[in-house]
């Protein structure tokens, strides 16, 4: 079982959409989960700028401790907006306590496939 109190903050960015007028409020955060190797993920909450709408919260695994490079395939989804950092821990500790390192890596090795492929045509 995952120990909240082991997913660690890194930081948290705004970022404005002006063609479509949306919001994105990402957190970035590392999680270890032997105590040596560190995961990155990065827990992206997106809104509309104008009336709130367009709820939803992503989590996607980061290829980068800073959550710059983060994987484009999805990870786990909320249909609410998550806008505050507790909230961006706790939906990221759900996500990394119903799937072991095992299940994580592998969709991290599909992912990273999958983006080869489309990149390759």
């Amino acid at each position: 079982m995952t120990n909240l109190n082991d997913i660690k903050f890194v930081r948290t960015r705004k970022r404005y959409h002006s063609d479509d007028d949306r919001c994105v409020y990402q957190s970035v955060w590392n999680f270890s989960p032997d105590g040596i190797n560190t995961e990155t993920y990065v827990v992206s909450a997106v809104v509309s700028s104008d009336c709130g709408d367009l709820c939803e919260t992503f989590v996607f695994r980061s290829g980068d401790e800073n959550g710059d490079d983060f994987y484009g395939g999805e990870v786990f989804t909320s249909h609410r907006y998550l806008a505050r950092q507790d909230e961006h821990r706790r939906l990221l500790w759900i996500y990394l306590d119903t799937c072991d390192h095992e299940q994580r890596e592998e969709m991290r090795e599909n992912l990273e496939k999958f983006e080869d492929y489309i990149s390759s045509d």
